[in-house]
């Protein structure tokens, strides 16, 4: 007689490929109101978790409701850390050994905009002294950025 394996429940996963977080990254960057689009994906301190939401906000029903924070910083970390790798966006390690809160780690990761002008193309509706070039939309900018690090399977 041969028991058969009691299907655990999985946890929930992300849904949505490397692509797609990484043009809700770019997307969150460039609307958000700190200089530069800087966040950290750590999402320790308030602004950055607003970021961190508005990111998964872009992304919809791909996020399940259930799904474990530690998971969702290994895949933000690993699509930031991949456009970083590629020039779109830029990132920098900080150490701060006085923590002042609780649970605050000593290293820290931040992204942001290595070139501020992919801002203006993403979301020129913030910018008003920038004039976009004709026919440019928002994903066509997100399309080549992305042309060499996530590129689109369609094109």
């Amino acid at each position: 007689m041969y028991m058969t394996a009691i299907a655990a429940p999985r946890n929930p996963r992300i849904k949505a490929t490397d692509r797609e977080i990484a043009i809700a990254v770019l997307k969150a960057m460039a609307e958000s109101d700190k200089p530069l689009g800087r966040f950290s994906p750590r999402a320790f301190y308030d602004d950055d978790s607003e970021t961190v939401e508005r990111i998964t906000e872009l992304l919809g029903d791909k996020v399940p409701a259930g799904i474990s924070w530690s998971y969702l910083h290994r895949r933000l970390m690993r699509v930031c850390n991949h456009l970083t790798d590629y020039g779109v966006i830029a990132g920098s390690i900080h150490s701060n050994p006085d923590r002042q809160y609780i649970g605050e780690e000593v290293r820290q990761k931040e992204f942001y905009w290595g070139n501020a002008g992919y801002a203006y193309r993403i979301c020129p509706e913030k910018y008003p002294h920038y004039t976009p070039m004709p026919g440019s939309t928002r994903e066509r900018e997100i399309d080549w950025l992305l042309r060499r690090a996530y590129p689109d399977k369609n094109l």
